[in-house]
Order: structure tokens, then C-alpha cells, then sequence
């Protein structure tokens, strides 16, 4: 994996983040801890599609980057079109950016 794809990828995790806060989608409270432990897809039974990208995607996202990895191939962009209807575009292209990102990253 090439360094070039790492930073690409924190690029558009970052954009991602003022994406959230710009439409104010970024949360104001941080979940608790039981809400944070949920084992369903996206945390969808515990906090709301934009939550779970404030509060558990992008810190795992930065955690890995810290290590010089990405995630392993993902499809985060079908969830948020499922789970957050009313998702504004520019999260929506930050989102499709980092999935594409994914499928260029061979472990």
C-alpha cells in the first residue's frame, strides 16, 4: 500500500468531517457508552447513521491511518442511501470516495 493512498484516503476523511459539520449532521452529544457497544451493522439500533460516522467511523478511520493502514474494502456510501435518506451530497461523495479508495487497497 502506497503512502499516496493513505494520505487520499485522511483527504477526504477530513473533508468528510467539515462535510458533517457543515450541514450540521456532526452530533452536539457523544453517545454513552452502552449506545457505543451495540454489535448491529453501523450501530443502527444504538445511534443514528450520522453518530455512528462521528463517533465510531471516523476515529477507527484516524486510529488507522495513525498506523499507516486503511480499512479493508467497504461499501459505507449503499448505507448511508439506505440508512439516512435526507444524507446531503457532499457527505454522500466524501463517502463514495473512501469506498472507492478502499477497493484500491490490497493487503
Amino acid at each position: 500500500m502506497t503512502m499516496k493512498l493513505i494520505e487520499e484516503f485522511e483527504h477526504h476523511l477530513n473533508a468528510l468531517e467539515a462535510a458533517l459539520r457543515q450541514t450540521q449532521r456532526w452530533p452536539s452529544k457523544a453517545p454513552s457508552e452502552a449506545q457505543l457497544a451495540s454489535t448491529a451493522p453501523f450501530a443502527i439500533d444504538t445511534l443514528s447513521f450520522f453518530e455512528w460516522l462521528a463517533y465510531v467511523f471516523v476515529p477507527k478511520c484516524h486510529q488507522l491511518i495513525a498506523v499507516g493502514q486503511l480499512p479493508g474494502k467497504m461499501a459505507i456510501s449503499p448505507a448511508a442511501h439506505m440508512y439516512a435518506p435526507d444524507c446531503p451530497e457532499s457527505i454522500l461523495v466524501q463517502l463514495l470516495a473512501l469506498d472507492k479508495l478502499t477497493e484500491r487497497n490490497k493487503k
